[in-house]
């Protein structure tokens, strides 16, 4: 599995006809040079990858981080990976978790595989309030449900993770 996650993380940072790069190596994420080496890679991954369900993060412990390295990466479960998605495809120019539907404002947050509509608002501000709200609190019982197959200090980012207007 690591020699796979491997390969997709250098094919997303550099090849510019890989579905992913225009989210990664197109916004200037690389990878370190020692990660270069598959060894080094899966010596990194053999020490701390707790099973094959967990993904390399790179965002968990440095938000807004565009380097992948031992470091600055650290495993979490997949769902938790998931969670913390962006997707600005589609938002367009709204703050994360708004967008425009039928003229109104909405927020919405994906919780345990679900849509949750959190409702209509008369501004952005007010909308992304919402969802700042209702993601950090999604977050944090993420963490909470894989707290014993996490490390403490990527439980403890997870439960300090803060959502930015400009995320």
């Amino acid at each position: 599995a690591s020699y796979k996650r491997w390969k997709e993380m250098l094919n997303r940072c550099y090849n510019i006809n890989a579905s992913e790069y225009n989210s990664y190596g197109g916004r200037g994420v690389i990878v370190a040079p020692i990660w270069h080496n598959y060894q080094n890679y899966a010596a990194w991954w053999e020490a701390n990858c707790p099973n094959d369900s967990f993904t390399v993060d790179k965002d968990v412990l440095l938000k807004g981080n565009k380097l992948y390295s031992p470091e600055t990466c650290c495993f979490v479960p997949s769902d938790i990976n998931s969670v913390l998605a962006l997707r600005r495809s589609e938002r367009g120019n709204y703050p994360v978790g708004v967008r425009l539907k039928d003229g109104k404002l909405i927020a919405q947050i994906n919780y345990m595989g679900k849509k949750i509509h959190l409702g209509t608002f008369a501004t952005p501000e007010a909308a992304f309030e919402a969802y700042k709200r209702a993601k950090e609190k999604c977050i944090q019982e993420y963490a909470e449900t894989h707290k014993h197959e996490l490390q403490d200090y990527v439980y403890k980012a997870l439960m300090d993770y803060r959502i930015d207007i400009t995320d």
